[in-house]
């Protein structure tokens, strides 16, 4: 068996399932070797890798396989090489569904994705009816020995799928009972499927039996599981009546509590006003103190100071008679001095009328007619002349 892939590295990637695979030989693109002629080339498209991991085994011991993953590159590669056939792997729809609920994925939303891919593999069928073959894996893997005639494989040995849960088995066949489109998908897919002669129950089949047990085993647990939920909420309305209980004595408490820390407040506030009165009162006494002590302090002022008031009253009586005396001084004083002035005032007065007579003598005509004679008389008394 061959499988090629983009990259030779991509061996120990497991979601294909094939690394493990007896028969298998990895091949990178680039590889210059050779795929043994002796074998067919094989394009094969699955839906589920995992699932159809057996038939690829089985397959690859006389078929040289080409496995795509995507539905349009398998139509170009079956465009590329004519002569080669193609084998589409797909679920049914009642397995795809039962899977998607299984992992907790909508019935509804699983269904559109199928019907969508369905889509894709019917148009892919009706361009390429006579080389492109479908096959249903569960139905293959249900008969193993038509599956291995149909393919001329010997000894072919392959498990059947685990069987799905009887009740999403039922939900699954309602949910495609409710949709003509998926229904119409799938007795198209079905009748352009491969078809094995021996009869064999395919996975569609549901066992009524075990849907019945099943289902009456769930109303069993649902019934203890609503037991258990009355009783949880017997013992729920209990614990809350409780709880109401203690609440409402919790309010209380808080109250009393409250009441307490107010009182409590008053009392610490009531202290607080009676240091503070203290603080005051022994502030109040001290100044009444300091005011006695200031009150004493200032009657022996007065007494000193009415002392130094009758000492500083004699000293004024004295200082009085000696400005007296000082004022009739100055008024003697004033007087000598209004004399001294009248006197200045007079010698000013003559001294201006001597020199006015001096000027006028000197500019008379006597006088310059007798300056000769009185230069002589000046040099034989030795006077400076005049």
């Amino acid at each position: 068996m061959y499988l090629f892939v983009e990259d030779a590295t991509d061996i120990g990637d497991t979601q294909h399932g094939f690394s493990g695979a007896p028969g298998v030989v990895v091949m990178d693109k680039n590889d210059q070797g050779t795929v043994s002629g002796d074998q067919q080339e094989l394009i094969v498209w699955c839906s589920d890798t995992e699932a159809a991991t057996p038939l690829l085994n089985a397959l690859g011991v006389c078929f040289s396989l080409d496995v795509q993953s995507v539905l349009p590159k398998l139509s170009e590669r079956v465009t590329e090489v004519p002569t080669t056939k193609a084998l589409l792997l797909y679920l049914s729809p009642v397995e795809i569904l039962c899977r998607a609920m299984a992992a907790e994925t909508p019935p509804n939303t699983a269904l559109a994705r199928w019907k969508g891919q369905a889509k894709e593999i019917l148009g892919l069928n009706r361009q390429n009816r006579r080389r492109i073959q479908l096959l249903e894996i569960g139905t293959a893997r249900a008969n193993p020995d038509a599956f291995g005639a149909r393919f001329q494989l010997s000894g072919t040995r392959i498990s059947a799928l685990e069987p799905q849960d009887e009740i999403f088995t039922l939900m699954a066949h309602r949910v495609l009972s409710d949709d003509f489109e998926a229904r119409r998908f799938q007795a198209e897919l079905e009748a352009a499927s491969l078809r094995f002669s021996d009869g064999a129950a395919t996975r569609s089949v549901v066992n009524l039996d075990k849907a019945f047990h099943a289902y009456c085993d769930l109303r069993q647990a649902h019934r203890r599981t609503q037991k258990e939920v009355e009783l949880l909420q017997t013992q729920t309305s209990a614990a809350q009546e409780e709880i109401e209980t203690l609440f409402q004595k919790r309010k209380v408490l808080e109250k009393n509590l409250r009441a307490a820390e107010k009182t409590r407040e008053e009392a610490q506030l009531l202290q607080q006003q009676i240091r503070l009165m203290t603080q005051e009162t022994d502030k109040l006494s001290a100044g009444h103190h300091a005011l006695e002590q200031r009150l004493a302090q200032m009657s022996q002022g007065l007494e000193s100071y009415e002392v130094q008031l009758s000492v500083l009253s004699a000293e004024r009586g004295r200082q009085a008679r000696r400005l007296d005396e000082k004022e009739r001084c100055m008024v003697a004083s004033g007087i000598a001095l209004r004399e001294l002035e009248l006197q200045r005032d007079y010698l000013t007065t003559r001294l201006e009328q001597t020199q006015t007579e001096l000027q006028r003598l000197r500019a008379s005509k006597s006088f310059r007619l007798t300056a000769p004679l009185r230069r002589f008389r000046s040099l034989l008394s030795g006077k400076e002349p005049v």
